[in-house]
């Protein structure tokens, strides 16, 4: 299941759009909420920075609930969060959404511009799946595969991806497609970790 990243502020704040952001950013360092360090946003701010040239300070809180709450509060500046996190409060207007970092337009959010369409070609998602030994027969993952491809496809965990503000359509993914996933993503984290030194 593939659950992409937002860049969010406050609503109440002046920072309207990205490049507000961006700009406010070059000037001093702001903080931005992350779960943990190392983690996936950690990993997106990491690359979203080296792109677009901002300073930026790490608040790690533990949690994305905790992180959510914390911008929620004013206690940071901006933050990372998945889609499932805080899609109700992008929807009820407590948090903007600047950009979803993907090369596509999320369809439940039409409106919030991608980082891609942004000239920045960064793509942040928690990518949560299934992992099996090395060695498992082939014939077995792909019996997996399968069984797990139809439940997720089932409407009742449809209706579960709608509520936490994802496409059905576009987070469930077979083997193939999550090997691919994983392995790119991997890359780039352990690019990002060896620069933090959290990784040799």
């Amino acid at each position: 299941m593939d659950d992409p990243t937002f860049i969010t502020v406050n609503a109440k704040g002046d920072i309207k759009t990205l490049d507000d952001l961006i700009a406010r950013s070059k000037e001093k360092p702001l903080n931005w909420g992350i779960a943990e360090i190392g983690n996936t946003e950690h990993v997106g701010l990491i690359q979203f920075a080296k792109k677009t040239g901002i300073k930026y300070k790490v608040v790690p809180f533990g949690s994305g609930a905790q992180m959510v709450q914390a911008l929620m509060s004013g206690a940071i500046d901006a933050t990372l969060p998945n889609v499932s996190e805080a899609s109700t409060q992008v929807v009820d207007g407590t948090f903007r959404a600047l950009a979803v970092m993907a090369k596509k337009r999320l369809k439940d959010f039409p409106d919030v511009p991608t980082t891609f369409e942004k000239g920045i070609d960064v793509a942040t998602s928690t990518t949560r799946g299934y992992f099996v030994l090395k060695g498992t027969p082939q014939d077995r993952i792909e019996a997996l595969s399968a069984a797990m491809v139809k439940a997720m496809k089932h409407s009742t965990f449809g209706e579960y991806l709608k509520s936490s503000g994802l496409d059905p359509e576009a987070s469930v993914a077979s083997w193939e497609e999550w090997t691919e996933n994983i392995k790119a993503e991997y890359a780039v984290a352990r690019e990002a970790l060896v620069e933090l030194g959290l990784a040799k």
